[in-house]
């Protein structure tokens, strides 16, 4: 397990997303950079909560890895070479995210 670091201001928070994201995030790691515009703008946005992660996720209906020229086939041969691909799975990711130290500014 993965405790948070108090120094660093580490949270454990929930990051939700669509499958055909899933492969970029996990070989090449969150970019803010490369996002799209979200509510508060260009961004990788994170949620204590899993409720709030749901709106961003979308479903992943079947096992792709037979099929080269599908967008998910690479996602599907990384992660499902050992265990069978259940049908209508969603992705959440749990990350050690640094939060840093916060600032206030006044009206």
């Amino acid at each position: 397990s993965v405790e948070p670091r108090a120094e660093a201001n580490e949270a454990l928070l929930l990051h939700g997303t669509k499958p055909h994201h899933l492969h970029s995030i996990l070989f090449e790691g969150l970019d803010p950079q490369i996002s799209s515009d979200g509510l508060f703008g260009r961004g990788t946005y994170f949620a204590e909560d899993a409720a709030k992660v749901d709106q961003y996720l979308g479903v992943d209906l079947r096992d792709r890895k037979g099929e080269p020229a599908h967008a998910l086939h690479r996602l599907h041969h990384k992660l499902y070479t050992n265990l069978p691909h259940k049908g209508h799975v969603y992705y959440v990711l749990v990350c050690s995210v640094a939060l840093g130290d916060p600032s206030r500014t006044r009206d």
